[in-house]
């Protein structure tokens, strides 16, 4: 399968230019890249899509639920790459919990309990190889409720890969969602 056509949205500045050498030099054609806020083009565009891919984008986010409703008005499919938050992962004293700020936040989505583990990048995004998201404050979900607030946004369909407790920066694990239909 080749895809007629290709967007997509970088928010970092020097990621985005090397989307557009890699662009130039491998004349992806069917390609598009815009510099920008994914979250905020997929609030305002009616655009729907065969499949979305967020790869290293969730757990960037500042509300990554909110981003997942977006993802679900916009396409019937999506593949995600995040880490996520997880105590027997991460236990006390965990380097690894060291970006964490307080206790989790607890909210209901779509009929889901979803605790929400804030983090913060430390000033990091003042060096120039900087390439987290636009917020310094941003939320980790835990697997479980992830896995169950997905569901609950009507996507049925759900596989796990690539699923690495140990991944230097917290765990973390790809997920390709889609709906199906009845019938």
């Amino acid at each position: 399968y080749a895809p007629a056509s290709l967007l997509a949205i970088e928010a970092n500045k020097l990621s985005f230019l090397r989307c557009l050498v890699v662009k130039e030099l491998l004349k992806m054609n069917i390609a598009q890249f815009q510099l920008g806020d994914f979250v905020k083009w997929l609030e305002v565009r009616p655009d729907r899509f065969d499949l979305i891919v967020a790869s290293g984008v969730l757990y960037h986010m500042l509300d990554p639920i909110h981003l997942l409703e977006l993802i679900a008005v916009h396409a019937d499919a999506f593949y995600l790459w995040t880490h996520y938050a997880s105590d027997a992962a991460m236990p006390e004293g965990d380097a690894r919990r060291m970006a964490f700020i307080g206790e989790p936040e607890v909210v209901s989505s779509h009929g889901v309990t979803v605790r929400m583990h804030k983090r913060s990048y430390w000033g990091a995004w003042k060096s120039k190889s900087f390439c987290g998201g636009p917020h310094d404050l941003h939320r980790w979900i835990e697997k479980d409720d992830l896995l169950a607030l997905i569901h609950a946004l009507g996507f049925t369909d759900i596989r796990i890969a690539h699923d690495h407790i140990d991944h230097q920066n917290g765990p973390s694990f790809s997920i390709f969602a889609r709906r199906v239909s009845a019938g």
